[in-house]
């Protein structure tokens, strides 16, 4: 072997390891990203079916983390020589939370497009539902948002309700005088 060969493999073996690592962290960010999304939305979903806010943590913790055992127990078992009651075990175990998973979020996903539906009907801009913290909107907002309708003080934006800004009097916010 020359120097020029040895140099070149070892160019090579740089490279490879460089491409190796960018891929990585590329599938840990994409990883991290999908496991947070998904988390968010599963605790949303826990909250809808009326878990109490401090235990709506632990339903997305048992879907998220059944799926990522379930996958690293296929992996292992598939790479040494284990029983094949235990592979199909934790293959199905795997189908069936990734189901879940997948299930729940298109649920949740649908329930938000039904949410924004009605806020756009109500005549509510989309762009503005971010901004809750808008005194001029909070009243109304609050009630859309949830899919639910306009808040009973709310009239429909046809009647030519207009949305004023609140006066703010030591820390308090009041309703303009008409």
């Amino acid at each position: 072997m020359t120097d020029l060969t040895i140099r070149a493999a070892r160019i090579q073996l740089h490279a490879l390891i460089a491409a190796l690592i960018v891929a990585i962290t590329i599938a840990i960010g994409i990883t991290t990203g999908a496991f947070v999304l998904s988390f968010a939305v599963q605790r949303d979903l826990a909250l809808q079916a009326g878990i109490p806010q401090y235990l709506t943590w632990i339903f997305p913790a048992i879907v998220d983390g059944a799926i990522l055992g379930a996958t690293i127990a296929v992996v292992a078992l598939s790479k040494i020589g284990g029983s094949a009651t235990g592979k199909q075990f934790f293959l199905w175990l795997a189908v069936v939370v990734v189901f879940i998973s997948v299930f729940g979020n298109a649920y949740h996903a649908h329930r938000s497009g039904q949410a924004a539906a009605t806020t756009i009907a109500a005549g509510i801009d989309l762009g503005l539902r971010a901004a809750v913290s808008d005194r001029r909107l909070a009243h109304c907002n609050h009630s859309a948002a949830a899919g639910v309708g306009l808040h009973p003080r709310c009239r429909h934006p046809h009647q030519g309700h207009r949305h004023r800004p609140h006066r703010v009097h030591r820390g308090r916010a009041r309703r303009p005088t008409p």
